[in-house]
């Protein structure tokens, strides 16, 4: 362990010996090798990729690789070892640390290593998350050491890791960039808290920036519930739009002035072309691909227009939109037309961009297109991580190209799974409320809004569901994201409210349930029997709307009673109790304690006479609050008072047949 800077280093190294036997297949560095003989083990047995697993861990101190994946397991038998050091990198991640170069030398006689080990950096770089040169891979003839074809195969690795303490969190930079085109969604929701998450994981900056370049379906309304719903969340930003910062304006529609300069810069270097092709001429190109079954590529016919060509178009007065040429970017940073990159979700992700076609980065009339704007976005704001939904996958590799023409470092991309609904169908209106703002209104807390959301494909390391922002922002690892969809379990996100309401104390209650009880008159409470009736009826809301229907009967002077109150009253029985009630609660002190030991009295006295207690409430309940059901029934009388009390009794009694 040494420091260097404000960063701190570990050092671990490792052997790793197999012996070779007949019948099993031979995987080095994650590459299946074409031989008669393979390596024996418990695993697959790759011993490179054990030995560089060996030296993460003992560089992090941490034991052996035994301890972490023990050959007595049943759930390893035969696993690839390419799983085992992603467990590794998830591990050395967790303990905030990342490869600082790795070496690794296998050794052995036959078969020849070098055809492979390339793809075995690619291997082993992917798996630890870091880039190919910091990856070494070299093979030597071990016979002096008696690594003979027959016998074993083995590997020793050494590597250096460093602590992502100060580099690494200082550019940790995070955007959501929403189109305010509709009201901010369960979606949106995931995508900017999985944004917020990551930034405050690392110290780092979370910034807001409003993408409104569709003008026709841009609203102000749109963007003044972005804004309310995440400040109602607490999801606050570094940078944006009303908060100013170094990179703004953070509003798309005001950086319009910014964009050509880089249009101009891809033109110079040939990676954009002017392209003076009608929406007629582009319309018939499509219907033609259709009429062949043929999926739509732009055909390129204005890739090599000469400048007498182009004049005489403009000449027609047509005006040039600017397409990406991407056959010469991919050539310029590719050796094939496959594209490849690390998603941190979904893991790698390829096209054959001979099939995304070039695409207009800035349209006719000058106004540049999503995938364009975002990418110098993102550039000049120096966004190091971007989430969103797996819809933009396609997207993704055309702005890869359009970072890497403009010589841009590219940030690190990950994309979420659908979120569906318990029917495993899209989520929509008709399975409930799907804006942020109609949660709110309904009265779900952003507390456990938030909670349940994080959720939503990701668990937390220590399995306790339960957290708040703070720490779940702790726990948070992108990497350990599911990349399957996630279903939107209304009924978890019910239990989770309620148990949150359940921690509000009694004052914060009291303000929180105000505005679901406008319709009632709360002048009619004193505070304290205000506070009285929160404490009685809290405990079984899910929802802070739920206060509306549970609270009725403590305001006016008179109930409705619903259809199973009016079935208890009618009954001999219970119009007997509230007779009896009436002639022996005249005496009674109204206070609560009074009334719990008279109403006891009450019911013994019935019991005696052959009525369950239940019964003898169920009456005395029925015509005070219309309902069989509810609240402590000595606290409810001691709130609505012995006036009103003795009213309603009357009323039931004389409505009764």
């Amino acid at each position: 362990m040494f420091a260097e800077g404000d960063n701190m280093f570990r050092i671990g190294q490792s052997i790793d010996i197999h012996q070779l036997v007949e019948g099993r297949d031979l995987y080095i560095g994650g590459v299946k090798i074409d031989h008669d003989k393979g390596l024996l083990g418990h695993s697959d047995a790759d011993v490179l990729l054990h030995a560089i697993i060996e030296s993460i861990i003992g560089a992090l101190g941490l034991g052996d690789i035994g301890k972490h994946f023990p050959d007595t397991d049943p759930q390893y038998k035969g696993i690839s070892s390419m799983v085992l050091l992603e467990h590794c990198y998830q591990l050395m991640d967790k303990e905030g640390y990342e490869i600082n170069n790795l070496d690794s030398i296998i050794m052995c006689e036959a078969p020849k290593m070098a055809p492979h080990i390339q793809k075995m950096r690619e291997n082993v770089a992917s798996k630890l998350h870091c880039d190919i040169s910091q990856i070494n891979i070299k093979a030597t003839r071990g016979e002096k050491l008696g690594f003979r074809q027959t016998r074993r195969n083995g590997s020793s690795s050494g590597c250096i890791i460093k602590e992502k303490r100060s580099i690494e969190m200082a550019k940790v930079r995070t955007r959501f960039a929403p189109s305010p085109t509709g009201y901010m969604h369960i979606g949106n929701l995931r995508t900017a808290l999985y944004e917020y998450l990551i930034a405050k994981h690392d110290h780092g900056d979370f910034i807001l920036r409003i993408e409104d370049t569709d003008a026709e379906r841009t609203s102000q309304a749109y963007i003044d519930n972005i804004f309310d719903s995440l400040k109602a969340l607490g999801l606050n930003w570094d940078e944006g739009p009303d908060v100013g910062g170094p990179y703004g304006p953070y509003t798309q529609s005001e950086r319009f002035d910014i964009y050509p300069k880089y249009v101009q810069m891809l033109l110079d270097k040939g990676f954009a072309y002017e392209c003076y092709c009608t929406p007629e001429e582009l319309e018939a190109e499509k219907k033609e691909a259709a009429e062949n079954k043929k999926p739509y590529v732009y055909t390129k016919k204005c890739l090599n227009l000469t400048d007498e060509e182009k004049a005489k178009l403009k000449a027609e007065g047509r005006k040039p939109a600017i397409r990406f040429n991407i056959a010469k970017a991919q050539k310029a940073f590719h050796e094939t037309s496959m594209l490849t990159f690390e998603d941190m979700v979904k893991g790698e992700l390829h096209v054959d961009t001979n099939l995304l076609g070039d695409f207009v980065i800035m349209k006719s009339n000058g106004t540049p297109t999503y995938n364009f704007a975002v990418v110098i976005d993102d550039m000049l704001m120096k966004i190091s991580h971007v989430i969103r939904g797996e819809d933009h996958i396609s997207n993704t590799f055309k702005q890869i190209l359009i970072f890497e023409a403009l010589g841009a470092e590219v940030p690190k991309f990950g994309h979420l799974g659908m979120i569906l609904a318990p029917d495993r169908s899209k989520l929509s209106k008709r399975h409930g409320a799907t804006a942020v703002s109609e949660f709110v209104e309904k009265g779900y807390l952003t507390d456990a809004l938030i909670n349940f959301v994080a959720l939503l494909g990701w668990s937390p390391s220590d399995g306790q569901e339960i957290k708040t922002v703070d720490e779940i922002a702790q726990d948070f690892r992108i990497n350990e994201i599911s990349s399957s969809n996630s279903i939107f379990e209304y009924d978890k996100l019910n239990w989770m409210n309620s148990h949150y309401i359940k921690m509000l104390s009694i004052p914060e209650l009291k303000e929180r349930l105000k505005p679901y009880l406008t319709k009632y008159d709360l002048n009619e409470l004193t505070d304290a029997q205000y506070t009285r009736m929160v404490e009685i009826t809290y405990e079984p809301l899910t929802l802070l709307s739920d206060i509306t229907d549970a609270v009725p009967y403590f305001f006016g002077q008179d109930v409705e009673f619903d259809e199973k109150a009016k079935e208890t009253l009618d009954t001999e029985v219970s119009q007997d109790v509230l007779k009896t009630f009436m002639e022996q609660a005249q005496d009674w002190e109204w206070t609560e304690e009074n009334l719990h030991e008279k109403l006891e009295a009450f019911r013994a006295y019935y019991k005696e006479k052959g009525v369950k207690p239940k019964v003898t409430m169920w009456a005395i309940r029925a015509a005070v609050t219309g309902r069989i059901c509810g609240a402590d029934m000595t606290a409810i009388l001691a709130i609505i008072g012995k006036e009103k009390t003795f009213r309603r009794v009357k009323a039931a009694m004389k409505q009764t047949v």
